[in-house]
């Protein structure tokens, strides 16, 4: 069986998932769309206990951040090895300027 990981989600992350979230609200005014976007994105970050480097690299040449895709979003996240941890660190729109991403990820180090 393959190793578990835990999942954490950084604050960045979780107020990412709230802007996302009320932005929805705004536009499609349903509560139920905005549950199920909710759902399907906690979904697909919790696949991540198992085989989370099976997910492409983020940045080119850079082996800590990786991404999944779900939908229009990117989920940002970087596998903490010593601890058996994976850290959510943003979520975005795929639209977003990737440049602006890589820059923010990079000044954190």
């Amino acid at each position: 069986m393959a190793e578990q990981y835990q999942i954490a989600i950084s604050q960045r992350a979780d107020d990412d998932l709230d802007q996302i979230l009320n932005y929805i609200l705004r536009k499609s005014r349903s509560v139920s769309v905005v549950e199920k976007v909710r759902q399907g994105i906690i979904d697909t970050i919790y696949t991540l206990e198992v085989l989370p480097y099976r997910n492409p690299k983020f940045i080119p040449g850079n082996d800590l951040y990786r991404y999944i895709p779900k939908w229009s979003y990117l989920i940002i996240y970087k596998v903490i090895e010593e601890a058996k941890t994976v850290l959510v660190v943003e979520i975005g729109h795929s639209s977003q300027d990737r440049q602006a991403i890589v820059d923010r990820l990079l000044e954190g180090e």
